[in-house]
């Protein structure tokens, strides 16, 4: 009986003392959490430090000028039905979008410069880039597939316009003489797929 009473006051004690820790742990990650985003700068703040400040700083953040930000901002605004949400402003949302793509930054980064959680920083994003691709095809156009002749004749643009005429020929004189012509009209036709049949 002297065994059994041993064995169960080790396993109340080890319960115990997972339950502390566990309790502990909880604790800590969840009840008396410090906050991580509590810089003085906000992301509201910042951008309005960039709008009111030197240009030349808002090219370095936001990859535009201040002119084109507003203007994008009121875009995407009027046509594309953008609004604050959830206290971030619509310029901090573009801010936010163009930092990430402007810079290639992570996620994380974004949360610290503006100052807002990662899902916060997620959803803004990617509802921004919802509406610039919604809105892509009022604003964008597939260009012309044919050249104009004022181009393709002005000697100035032969070397934009006319490499592949002379890749084309630069890769017939390494064809090896005993290829069969039947295979040299294979390569040709791969090439001209390759470069765009110029």
């Amino acid at each position: 009986m002297d065994d059994y009473d041993s064995d169960e006051e080790d396993m109340i004690a080890l319960a115990t003392t997972a339950t502390a820790v566990a309790t502990s742990h909880y604790n800590e990650n969840h009840i008396s959490k410090e906050p991580c985003r509590k810089s003085k700068l906000t992301g509201k703040e910042y951008i309005a430090e960039l709008v009111d400040g030197n240009p030349v700083r808002m090219y370095e953040n936001l990859c535009t000028d201040k002119l084109i930000f507003k203007k994008l901002c009121d875009i995407l605004t009027i046509e594309g039905s953008l609004c604050d949400r959830g206290g971030v402003s619509v310029d901090e949302q573009v801010g936010m979008f163009l930092y990430t793509i402007g810079h290639d930054k992570r996620s994380r980064i974004v949360q610290e410069r503006y100052q807002n959680y990662g899902e916060t920083v997620s959803r803004h994003i990617n509802t921004i880039l919802d509406t610039v691709v919604s809105l892509a095809p009022k604003f964008l156009q597939r260009t012309k597939p044919d050249t104009p002749k004022e181009i393709i004749n002005d000697p100035r643009f032969f070397l934009y316009f006319k490499t592949a005429t002379l890749y084309k020929g630069w890769l017939s004189m390494q064809i090896p003489q005993g290829v069969p012509d039947q295979f040299k009209s294979l390569i040709d036709v791969e090439l001209e797929a390759s470069i765009g049949g110029n």
